[in-house]
């Protein structure tokens, strides 16, 4: 059985209810900017700044995947497209 012990470190500035708030937004609005997240965590009393806006960002990105060995397929119709869009803009 486990002990719940203090750990080392400062705790966490935004509760992680308000850290799904801020993923929710900026996923269904990407354009958001962190000054409206810093505004939006103030309705419910939460003081950040946007530099722990970005950092939370940055730590729950859904961006971050591990990447698979060896070469993804190559789409060779994207490619014969991008050669005529070339040869056109070129002319």
């Amino acid at each position: 059985m486990s002990i719940n012990r203090p750990r080392s470190g400062a705790p966490h500035k935004i509760s992680p209810r308000g850290v799904l708030m801020i993923m929710r937004k900026v996923r269904d609005q990407p354009r958001t900017t962190q000054e409206e997240l810093v505004n939006d965590l103030k309705a419910p009393g939460t003081t950040v700044t946007e530099k722990t806006i970005g950092n939370t960002l940055h730590q729950g990105s859904p961006t971050r995947r591990s990447q698979t060995t060896g070469s993804s397929p190559i789409d060779y119709s994207v490619v014969r497209l991008l050669i005529d869009f070339s040869a056109v803009a070129g002319q």
